[in-house]
Order: C-alpha cells, then sequence, then structure tokens
C-alpha cells in the first residue's frame, strides 16, 4: 500500500512524459468507469480495482 500519493512532477520524474501520459489517461477512464458503476460494485470489487492500480504504479516505478 502507498504511504501518500506521488504527485504529478513525480510521476513524470519516475515514468517520464509520455507514459505519464498513458498513466494520467488509464486514471482518468478508471475514475469515470468507477463513478458511472459506483453504485453496482462490491466493496470488494472496488479494493480489487485499487489494488491493481497500486500494482501499476509499483510496475512503473520500478
Amino acid at each position: 500500500m502507498l504511504d501518500k500519493i506521488p504527485s504529478a512532477e513525480e510521476m513524470m520524474t519516475l515514468v517520464g512524459q509520455s507514459l505519464y501520459d498513458v498513466w494520467n489517461k488509464l486514471c482518468t477512464l478508471i475514475d469515470e468507469q468507477l463513478t458511472h458503476n459506483r453504485r453496482s460494485l462490491t466493496e470488494t470489487e472496488i479494493l480489487d480495482i485499487q489494488n491493481r492500480c497500486e500494482q501499476l504504479y509499483d510496475l512503473c516505478g520500478e
């Protein structure tokens, strides 16, 4: 689990501008999908999505 959410500048430093743009677009799409489906998702499904996002962040940070 993350200790803190990285800033935009930290993400750009970690992954570079092009991957940051992809990351940002992915996060936006996930947020839109979660907002749209929030009423139908179970708490477990929401936690699973959050965990997958954190795993993606960890992979990009390495």
